[in-house]
């Protein structure tokens, strides 16, 4: 028989801008519960990509980062999602995040 993993208490959800183009960000330290992921979507309104990775060097190379066009998502299976970075090509585009909690 399946193990039932009990479903979360709540959400965190937030909004991170671009201020300044091609520099490192990270996401806040949020624990990502197990059975769950942290999920992104490059804003749909975006002008740009916004390029993610797992250091500040990553984001900054296309060759060691994985790009979101305007609106698409992806999602991390990370214990936190502080071990996200992120860039962006055009200043004022948004990275949207969110993940399921247990509390």
């Amino acid at each position: 028989m399946a193990e039932v993993v009990p479903n979360a208490s709540g959400i965190i959800s937030g909004r991170l801008p671009i201020a300044a183009t091609n520099t490192v960000y990270h996401f806040p330290s949020i624990s990502v519960p197990d059975d769950m992921a942290f999920a992104i979507k490059a804003g749909p309104a975006n002008g740009g990509l916004i390029y993610v990775g797992g250091s500040g060097p990553d984001v900054l190379s296309i060759e060691t980062s994985y790009p979101l066009l305007p609106n698409e998502p992806i999602t991390y299976r990370v214990k936190n999602a502080q071990s996200i970075y992120f860039s962006g090509t055009v200043l004022g585009d948004f990275v949207h995040y969110t993940v399921e909690q247990r509390r």
